[in-house]
């Protein structure tokens, strides 16, 4: 079993060395505001995955080749369809608060789906759920 462990987990220094050689991305500049130049400076096109804003095309995040995230734009997944939407695009209350840093937004709609019409389907559900 004792030959089998080296292979299985790596060292810690294995590892951090793994995660220095991971471009040196720093989350923040020197003013602790974002870094989204030096985070996107570090983007290889041809390891790296973008992901984009489906309404604006504006980058949101990028995952590594061993799935580590780096995010650019705070975003949200539509609940109805499933694509990602930069905070922009989602239908959010007006009352809440935005951080300065991105951040995943949870349960959200985008506002194409937001500002459609409801189906018949969904009237007659929504009219089922409230006994009208």
């Amino acid at each position: 079993m004792s030959n089998l462990t080296p292979g299985l987990i790596p060292s810690v220094e294995e590892v951090m060395e793994r995660a220095e050689q991971k471009k040196k991305v720093k989350f923040l500049n020197s003013d602790n505001s974002w870094n989204t130049k030096g985070i996107l400076e570090a983007y290889d096109e041809s390891e790296d995955t973008m992901t984009k804003c489906s309404a604006s095309g504006v980058p949101l995040f990028y995952t590594s080749r061993n799935g580590q995230v780096f995010q650019l734009e705070s975003f949200g997944y539509c609940t109805k369809n499933g694509k990602p939407y930069h905070v922009d695009h989602l239908a959010l209350s007006e009352h809440m608060i935005k951080s300065s840093y991105p951040i995943e937004y949870e349960g959200c709609y985008s506002l194409e789906e937001w500002e459609k019409p409801l189906t018949m389907e969904e009237e007659k559900e929504l009219k089922k759920a409230h006994g009208f």
